[in-house]
């Protein structure tokens, strides 16, 4: 099998109608997937993959041999499947899929085919686990009761903040998001949260407690302090199990503190089951962990690209704006595409002050809000005379380069895709420069 062949066998597999862990489990006893590999588990709307990115970079630097899955990718399927930060190769992702195919393709045949993304989780996996693995960081697709991730026994679970997003597939209210995410919590784990709304909290806090599991909150348990924040990240000391004083970290936002002191609580965790991390490796791993399309800078081309694909995320990259880049940047020149059902209205509410100008435009999936849908949101908010449509990406970022006024920033959101098709973009202008 080639890698393409993969790719297409993949998302040819069809979505199922009601979600259930039997399938995946069903697909992993066929495959016989021993996780052999203790997991640390990570849940959450918005900074999961962060707080990953964190676990990963810690645990390698403290010696040990750590696999990643994160789901979705930006720009490559095998962004989501890592051993020691390096990604799974094309040969080693169309082996292990046509390692794959054979047992799917048997459940196939008997009425109860898994998803792509149940069979890439387990196929994931049965890679993992012939990796010789110390530690999987794993983070959830989407919500984490009835996630495929969900079937892999984990001692340590992270729930980062609880807002409203995926409403259809998690419920209309964030006590019913969080039962989704905290769905993950295992019986004696430890539980380590940064969801501080009051609603979601208890739910969590109930759930630990049902299942005997110890929890520490942000806020309770552990906190931060930042001492200096900027395009280049900052400078925190992180109160918890042990305090610990001028630590750094590159990745940008006053919300990677917060991401940051909850992988440190998760680490601390780990070491009280007798497991030695340092506190150099702690250091240099928050220090050196990356995190793509996430408040991400192209200092040569006076860009950035970030993630932010709902109201909460909108939140945060709008404080990024004011608090970090509107000090060093004359203005921000908006381009920005978001998914039809996402919250675009109140996205473009949240965002739209911030900018001098915006470009409206849409990624290439059908999933795309129409640039012309969001216009009428622009209209409504009284914000047209600064809004432009350009048809896609790349003409969109074209045209922000060419209209910006001297030491205006161009930043590019409104949806992971939107950052992917951004990224390979701006990467290759950057060559030129």
């Amino acid at each position: 099998m080639e890698y393409s062949d993969a790719i297409a066998y993949l998302e040819k597999l069809p979505s199922p109608e009601n979600w259930t862990l039997d399938t995946a489990r069903e697909l992993s006893r066929r495959m016989k997937i021993k996780f052999n590999f203790e997991v640390l588990h990570v849940a959450g709307t918005n900074g999961k993959g962060s707080v990953c990115a964190y676990l990963t970079s810690i645990l390698k630097n403290a010696g040990f041999k750590v696999g990643t899955y994160t789901s979705p990718h930006l720009e490559k399927y095998n962004e989501r499947i890592t051993i020691n930060r390096k990604q799974i190769s094309d040969a080693e992702f169309a082996s292990m899929v046509g390692n794959g195919k054979p047992f799917v393709d048997e459940m196939k045949k008997n009425g109860n085919c898994p998803s792509e993304f149940e069979a890439l989780t387990c196929m994931a996996f049965k890679y993992f686990d012939e990796g010789n693995l110390d530690f999987l960081v794993l983070e959830t697709g989407l919500g984490g009761r009835l996630d495929a991730t969900n079937i892999a026994p984990s001692r340590t679970q992270v729930i980062t903040k609880i807002s409203f997003d995926h409403m259809k597939n998690l419920g209309d209210s964030l006590e019913k998001i969080a039962f989704e995410k905290a769905g993950i919590v295992k019986q004696g784990s430890f539980v380590i949260t940064t969801s501080k709304e009051s609603g979601a909290f208890k739910e969590i806090e109930r759930i630990c407690q049902d299942k005997g599991a110890k929890l520490l909150a942000l806020g309770r348990d552990f906190d931060f302090h930042i001492r200096k924040m900027d395009e280049n990240g900052g400078k925190f000391d992180y109160l918890g199990i042990r305090d610990r004083k001028n630590l750094r970290i590159s990745l940008v936002g006053e919300h990677q503190f917060e991401n940051a002191s909850a992988a440190i609580t998760a680490i601390d965790s780990i070491t009280l089951r007798n497991h030695k991390i340092s506190e150099s490796a702690i250091a240099s791993g928050l220090l050196e962990a990356r995190w793509k399309g996430r408040l991400e800078i192209f200092p040569k081309l006076d860009a950035l690209i970030d993630g932010a694909h709902n109201p909460d995320g909108a939140e945060s990259l709008g404080k990024s704006l004011e608090n970090i880049f509107l000090k060093k940047y004359a203005g921000i020149v908006l381009v920005i595409g978001i998914m039809a059902d996402k919250e675009y209205g109140k996205m473009i509410e949240i965002i739209a002050p911030f900018a001098k100008k915006i470009i409206l435009t849409r990624a290439k999936t059908d999933r795309s809000a129409a640039p012309e849908k969001l216009l009428e949101e622009c209209i409504r908010i009284g914000i047209a005379k600064k809004t432009i449509i350009s048809g896609d990406v790349k003409s969109a970022i074209e045209l922000a380069m060419k209209t910006r006024q001297s030491n205006e920033l161009i930043c590019i959101s409104g949806s992971l895709y939107v950052a992917g098709e951004a990224r390979k973009i701006l990467l290759e202008m950057e060559k030129t420069k």
